[in-house]
């Protein structure tokens, strides 16, 4: 691949990137076989099935953006977004993640560990926000929403960590109980969540 492709390559990926997919590079000419010769070189790397990153990216993604970026459909949450809004402090190597039980299991990279929820489409954009990172927007379940999921999962998160996360958030000067109980009771975890809140109150 001559220097001038090369560089037409690498201003796709800043335009477009950091990480694309085989049928976005096809659009801009770049085919299978120039992946293949850009793999060998080093320069790109396949990080799932049909999905590449520019190797030499000196500001990559972090974790959250990379998972978002590989599953578009995604929401960040759980013990995820429970860290990002000071729910909990409980450290976990996994990015817990919530999608449409309607949707397959994505097939991820090995050295990107996930913790996969399942909704309802009905439910899954319930109570989330957007958040602006370096190379785009994370979807991310608000304080609320994350407050209801633990007790949704609680065979999974544990009761005494529902517990904690509620009272951290129950302690919050920002907490907004109204908007809790509607989403409990949108949810189907009122009657496990308000009894704690009139108590805690």
């Amino acid at each position: 691949m001559t220097a001038s492709a090369l560089e037409e390559v690498l201003a796709v990926f800043q335009k477009n990137g950091p990480v694309l997919k085989a049928s976005e590079l096809k659009l801009h000419g770049i085919g299978s076989r120039d992946l293949i010769l850009l793999q060998k070189e080093g320069l790109i790397r396949k990080i799932r099935t049909g999905y590449y990153i520019w190797a030499a990216d000196k500001e990559r993604p972090d974790r959250l953006e990379l998972v978002q970026m590989l599953i578009p459909e995604g929401v960040i949450s759980i013990h995820s977004a429970a860290a990002i809004h000071r729910l909990s402090f409980a450290k976990k190597d996994t990015v817990a993640v919530t999608i449409p039980a309607s949707r397959m299991k994505p097939v991820l990279p090995a050295d990107l560990q996930v913790e996969l929820f399942y909704t309802s489409d009905s439910s899954h954009m319930e109570g989330v926000l957007e958040y602006p990172y370096p190379h785009g927007k994370v979807k991310v379940t608000g304080p609320e929403r994350t407050v209801c999921d633990y007790f949704r999962y609680i065979k999974r998160t544990g009761s005494e960590n529902a517990m904690d996360v509620l009272k951290t958030y129950m302690e919050d000067n920002n907490r907004d109980l109204k908007r809790l109980i509607s989403y409990a009771q949108r949810l189907r975890v009122r009657r496990y969540i308000e009894p704690y809140v009139e108590a805690l109150k």
